[in-house]
């Protein structure tokens, strides 16, 4: 009997039930889906690093040497150690992109091996090249191709003998990508017969104890002290950092979501749950009365919470991994590379569902528990109504000015605290996520204009090479040199960036923490906020750095903080560089004039060009943010709908009164939308401040290497705005229809 009953009542209130079903839905839908591209992110990289036998540390220097290596093998918890030479080239390809090159004279499947993919096996002995998978993908090289390249000022032409995957280049990005384009660099390797100077090897590779990493560390400065200039362990290398750094992001934009629609989920059962209760009072009483316990006349009603929310939780976790999943991991392994494995299932996204039928099933609880302690002969009859009090302001002059329908408006919000709520919450999670939606592409927009209108005075970059200087180069422009170095302050280490200016420098502009342009001082070095938030450092304060290549440490006073949201680093003028016994080195020539490449015989990257990675960067961000604007109309939908249907329940004694003193259905419906509006205006800020502080939130998560500032627009705003109160607007149009229909008999029919 009980379930037919809770069928019947299910179906009288669908609309109420659909919403618990969908709200639950889309919280394990989008926990579940974004969840599945971090943990199956995180599977495939995890496979990778032990197929690949990935290093744990990373030496850099010039002129290792085999008596290294024995020195190495010595250390206790040092298991393998191998020599390798890594250099820079372009290839000969449209666009000149980089190459990263690693030359090594062993086939060592113990340390840092590559995946073959196609091909033959790695063998330094042949006299040909291995090429990153998404390089080949990117350019359509493929086994057999032949690949001209100049590195070290030698051009070469080598047969592909294989394409790879590494687990040291998981992300790659050339020097003038903000984001990786694997158009734009390639990695190669081959064994050092396919060199004429082959005489020197830069870089050693550690495999070691991951539990005696420290010691191990201590026993490599020791050992090795004035031998390598600098070292990474796994969790500083640029790749895996980045990795690292994508996984957490996304894990925490899975989590932060679903909390909101549980939230009203939570919610909407409890309004709902309590007016089935109030509704179906007579009916607990009866039931109680003919002998049914009050615990299975719980779990009867428990089971209104629990099914819908159980169903919309399932197929949630169901639907999550097979649609958001491929829609975001699709855009994510263009980036990176890593191998393609199943989508694998999130483990505690199937608790996480579990525990949000728990909590749908207490707050059914709650809702039910207090007219379940009556006597049945309380139950059996109606509750009786709230004693309704005069406010103070109802006895001011103000008050009595006021219209009717004001005055209705203001006392039945004040009545329906809780409903009233709800909808401002509504308004407030819809106006935040399209806030966050649009103001998310601003702030990718304010990353292009605030870089290179603000910070940018050239027009075209050229690079520079042994066998290109400045000197060749005939159009008026300036040079600079960039570079890695390690810097150290607070007992932190990082690996960041460094640009040296030229001391008569114009083309390149720097803004302070506030976007104000400034003059960077020229006898000491100045520090980006990024880099100098990571260190715990500000302007006065010392620091230790040294250039790669270069062991010599510098002690440095920060004599300026600035500004950039892709270039994180050190700058300094070249003589306060070569003070310090540097060699100012130029990598690149700066110049306003337009060029065109294909009137000369060097590389030109004008800004346009550059500006390419960060619209790629944008072109990601499309479907997140068409995903976030769908979900906060459907969630502005639903809990207005529901609140709607909600209040007309309540209120239809009142709607027919008012009809029956002579207020039309069109009058009534427009004191309702007013009502509606006024709910919606009190959820625009603190929608708009929630939306804000997500993206503040997002942009604290993206790593050492952005500094983006939140910029949400007027017209964002705006549309905003429009969407949520449109939406609410059409909601109300929706419901307010019932009015015509009411049964004014039933309506005014007094407690018999």
């Amino acid at each position: 009997m009980l379930k037919k009953k809770m069928l019947r009542d299910i179906r009288n209130s669908k609309a109420q039930f659909c919403s618990i079903a969908l709200m639950a839905f889309l919280a394990i839908y989008i926990f579940s889906g974004i969840g599945s591209v971090w943990y199956t992110m995180q599977t495939s990289v995890s496979k990778l690093y032990k197929e690949g036998n990935h290093a744990d540390i990373w030496l850099y220097g010039n002129g290792f040497t085999e008596d290294d290596i024995s020195q190495l093998l010595k250390i206790d918890g040092v298991s393998d150690a191998e020599l390798r030479l890594k250099l820079e080239g372009i290839a000969d390809l449209e666009g000149e992109p980089e190459l990263e090159l690693i030359f090594q004279d062993k086939n060592n499947q113990n340390i840092s091996n590559c995946i073959l993919l196609k091909g033959e096996f790695y063998n330094p002995e042949k006299d040909g090249i291995w090429i990153s998978d998404k390089f080949a993908e990117a350019r359509s090289l493929s086994v057999g191709d032949s690949l001209d390249f100049t590195t070290n000022g030698i051009r070469m032409n080598k047969k592909i003998l294989g394409i790879i995957m590494s687990p040291e280049y998981i992300y790659v990005s050339a020097s003038y990508d903000s984001i990786a384009n694997p158009k734009n660099i390639g990695i190669v390797y081959a064994g050092t017969s396919i060199l004429t100077d082959k005489s020197f090897y830069n870089q050693i590779t550690v495999k070691c104890d991951t539990q005696k990493m420290d010691s191990v560390i201590n026993e490599i400065e020791e050992k090795m002290e004035g031998r390598y200039n600098v070292y990474f362990t796994q969790k500083d290398l640029p790749s895996n950092k980045q990795i690292t750094e994508e996984i957490a992001q996304t894990r925490a934009l899975g989590n932060l979501f679903p909390c909101v629609f549980i939230a009203v989920a939570l919610l909407t059962i409890l309004t709902t749950m309590t007016r089935i209760v109030n509704q179906q009072r007579v009916q607990i009483g009866t039931l109680k009365s003919l002998g049914f316990a009050d615990r299975k006349i719980m779990v009867h009603y428990i089971s209104y919470g629990t099914i819908p929310s159980g169903v919309g939780a399932f197929l949630g976790l169901v639907a999550g991994p097979f649609t958001i999943t491929p829609l975001f991991y699709d855009m994510l392994v263009s980036i990176y590379s890593i191998p393609d494995i199943p989508i694998q299932i999130l483990p505690y996204a199937i608790m996480i569902a579990f525990i949000t039928g728990i909590a749908c099933a207490l707050v059914t609880y709650a809702a039910c528990k207090k007219i379940l302690r009556e006597i049945p002969a309380m139950t059996l009859r109606p509750k009786q109504p709230k004693v309704s009090k005069h406010m103070w302001i109802e006895y001011t002059n103000l008050w009595k000015k006021r219209s009717f329908d004001f005055q209705w408006n203001f006392r039945d919000i004040l009545r329906s605290k809780v409903r009233s709520s709800m909808a401002v919450v509504g308004i407030i999670g819809c106006m935040g996520l399209l806030t966050c939606a649009l103001g998310m592409l601003d702030t990718m927009n304010d990353v292009n204009s605030w870089k290179y209108e603000e910070l940018v005075d050239y027009r075209n970059m050229i690079p520079l090479s042994e066998d290109l200087t400045g000197a060749d180069i005939s159009v008026p422009g300036e040079v600079i040199q960039e570079g890695k170095i390690e810097i150290e302050a607070n007992g932190l280490k990082k690996t960041t960036g460094i640009t040296v200016l030229d001391n008569e420098a114009e083309l390149s502009l720097y803004t302070d923490v506030s976007r104000q342009q400034i003059q960077l001082p020229t006898n000491g070095i100045s520090i980006s906020y990024r880099l100098a938030k990571a260190l715990g450092v500000s302007m006065g304060d010392t620091v230790r750095w040294h250039i790669y290549g270069n062991s010599h440490w510098i002690e440095s006073d920060i004599k300026a903080v600035y500004r950039d949201p892709v270039t994180q680093g050190i700058t300094m003028y070249k003589d306060y560089f070569e003070d310090n016994e540097n060699t100012f080195v130029p990598t690149a020539y700066l110049t306003k004039v337009n060029l065109e490449e294909e009137d000369y015989s060097y590389t030109i990257w004008n800004v346009e060009k550059l500006k390419s990675s960060i619209t790629g960067m944008m072109d990601i961000m499309y479907s997140t943010i068409y995903l976030l604007i769908v979900i906060a109309v459907i969630m502005a939908i639903v809990v207005l709908y529901n609140l709607g249907v909600l209040s007309f329940t309540e209120k239809q004694r009142e709607f027919a009164t008012l009809k029956v003193i002579g207020f039309n259905s069109a009058k009534i419906r427009g004191m309702l939308l007013s009502q509606n509006i006024w709910l919606s205006l009190l959820g625009i800020v603190p929608g708009y401040l929630l939306g804000r502080e997500i993206i503040n939130l997002m942009c604290s998560m993206l790593g050492d290497e952005f500094d983006m500032m939140t910029k949400i627009s007027f017209k964002s705003v705006l549309i905003s705005v429009v969407i949520t109160l449109l939406t609410s607007f059409l909601v109300n149009v929706m419901f307010s229809k019932k009015i015509k229909n009411i049964d004014m008999v039933s309506a005014l029919k007094g407690v018999e």
